[in-house]
């Protein structure tokens, strides 16, 4: 900053009696939030839409909540997890060259979802899910992230991260396959559910000789309480591991803020969205 930098502010604080004028104020609170999460940015989980929702009313809530939390984190730095309701996943073997992984989704995404090329290509963003055990096609709504880059360019958010809710779970679950694989405590086939609040996200795996291969992701919507008697946030057995999301703090309420309908952001989604999201798991 020069000094007639300096100067200029001093004189803006003269002009408003002391006070800085409301843009400065702005910037200053922006640069500060900035600063603060550089090293530690907020980690937020969209949630999954309502069930019997329709895309565009579910779209348009979620735009709303984020809306609200940028509102409220200005110039913050921010690592998005999304919901697996909100994406459509292929897997392929690792590998497979990305024309031929694009031409499988097509036709998957077509058969299960009755969505065209056409219709993907211009409603839904496609990005390559980045992981050694497999070949991974993600997409993602983009009315959603688009609106999304617009209300966090509004606010003087930074997102630095965008990526399923699940995804370090994976790499670490997987991870610890392949150790055990070297210790000889593995059966050929293997299973990883990842519990969030009404949708379930089943990923399968087995083991082979080049290491951990996984076969499927998919998404479904329930509960586990509906299938199994309560468990740990962190159940593990030799060939099934079950993850649950954390809940939100005790005190905070769906509805306490316009924004917590929607999407969370608390402290105890840190260990969940980094790969230390196994470090308190007991068997």
């Amino acid at each position: 900053m020069t000094q007639a930098d300096v100067n200029s502010i001093g004189d803006a604080r003269q002009a408003g009696g002391g006070r800085l004028p409301s843009w400065l104020r702005v910037a200053s609170l922006r640069a500060r939030a900035r600063l603060s999460t550089f090293v530690r940015p907020h980690q937020i989980l969209l949630l999954g839409r309502d069930r019997g929702v329709t895309d565009a009313v579910a779209t348009e809530a979620t735009l709303a909540a984020f809306s609200s939390w940028c509102e409220a984190k200005q110039g913050s730095i921010c690592e998005i997890g999304l919901s697996g309701n909100w994406l459509l996943l292929c897997v392929a073997e690792s590998g497979t060259p990305p024309d031929a992984l694009r031409e499988q989704a097509m036709l998957q995404w077509a058969h299960y979802h009755g969505l065209d090329a056409a219709q993907i290509n211009e409603q839904w963003v496609l990005r390559d899910l980045l992981v050694p055990e497999a070949a991974i096609l993600c997409a993602a709504p983009r009315a959603l992230i688009d609106g999304m880059s617009e209300r966090a360019s509004l606010h003087g958010v930074q997102v630095r991260g965008l990526f399923p809710w699940w995804v370090f779970a994976l790499q670490v679950w997987c991870e610890r396959l392949l150790a055990d694989v070297l210790s000889a405590e593995h059966s050929a086939s293997h299973q990883l559910t990842l519990v969030e609040p009404g949708y379930l996200t089943h990923v399968q795996a087995t083991i082979r000789e080049q290491g951990v291969q996984i076969n499927r992701i998919w998404t479904e919507a329930g509960d586990l309480a509906d299938h199994l008697p309560p468990v740990a946030p962190v159940s593990q057995r030799p060939d099934s591991t079950i993850l649950r999301l954390p809940p939100a703090p005790p005190g905070v309420q769906p509805g306490d803020e316009a924004w917590r309908t929607c999407l969370w952001c608390h402290a105890d989604l840190r260990t969940l969205m980094t790969d230390d999201v196994f470090k308190e798991a007991r068997p």
